[in-house]
């Protein structure tokens, strides 16, 4: 059995569930998901509060009873895991670096960690692209905002406050990207795409309107009445994509099936120096 001890939001748990999808069709294997940091009270210190969120995805992997943690993962003494914790502060942080051997393991695995480069998952992409589909349709609002994809050159451009702002943990880690890398994205899709349309998915809408300034040819989709899990699907529609410094952009320009589509992502992908972020994006993919 694979066990995948979920972490983050949405797009981090994307990220992991490919990883331990792509170890558990290589061993044959069943695979399980372990959601205990999701229960009241168990989210770490300092780190922002999350739901899980994989349950509207077409995946086909099942929430893990505690016995079969325990049996899978073991007991760890909190002696053990506060001087992982302590080795771990001391290491660099290699969240965006491929590790082959993670794919190489046998037997029972319990799996933990953010596997957030598509080096874990790329072999297995048909799978998970069938996998990351909403189980349910869409609302009305966000079926409207389809047909407008669909019916102009458009480019979705993300745009990623929040916690990013407001929790000095994810602030300090993450940062968030200028202006002035949008202005940069912009010109650069203008310079490829005869009449781009741009929609803008952002947690600060009133912030993009009046920091960063949109094209003319600009249409607002966060809102109410349209969910996360919608929000990612619509960006995957759009034909080109700008993202953040953002999992949940990333994935929303990956599942773009579009062949000819123009991704744009930010080269500084990360505050923190300590963070290799080589393996953060597909190569393909523009960095500015």
């Amino acid at each position: 059995m694979i066990i995948i001890k979920l972490k983050g939001g949405l797009g981090n748990q994307m990220f992991q569930y490919a990883c331990a999808r792509h170890l558990a069709e290589r061993n044959n294997d069943v695979l399980k998901l372990d959601i205990s940091l999701y229960q009241p009270g168990n989210a770490p210190a300092g780190d922002t509060v999350r739901s899980y969120a994989l349950g509207a995805l077409s995946i086909s992997a099942q929430v893990a009873n505690e016995e079969e943690i325990r049996r899978v993962g073991g007991r760890r003494s909190s002696i053990i895991l506060f001087l992982r914790k302590i080795i771990a502060k001391m290491r660099p942080i290699k969240s965006y670096v491929f590790d082959p051997a993670v794919l190489e393991r046998k037997g029972d695995v319990y799996l933990g960690g953010f596997f957030q480069s598509e080096r874990y998952f790329k072999d297995i992409e048909t799978i998970i692209r069938n996998e990351f589909r909403l189980r349910e349709p869409m609302g009305e609002q966000a079926q409207a905002m389809v047909r407008d994809i669909d019916g102009s050159d458009s480019v979705s451009l993300h745009i990623r406050r929040g916690d990013y702002v407001t929790n000095k943990n994810a602030n300090a880690f993450h940062g968030t990207c200028s202006p002035e890398y949008y202005h940069a994205a912009i010109a650069e899709v203008m310079k490829k795409v005869r009449s781009p349309k741009f929609f803008i998915f952002s947690d600060d809408i009133e912030w993009a309107k009046a920091d960063v300034g949109m094209p003319a040819r600009a249409v607002y989709v966060s809102r109410d009445g349209i969910t996360d899990h919608e929000e990612l699907m619509l960006m995957s529609k759009c034909k080109h994509n700008i993202i953040a410094n953002s999992s949940f952009s990333w994935w929303g320009a990956w599942l773009n099936a579009n062949p000819q589509k123009i991704v744009i992502a930010p080269k500084r992908w990360a505050n923190d120096t300590c963070v290799d972020t080589s393996d953060a994006v597909p190569a393909e993919w523009i960095r500015i």
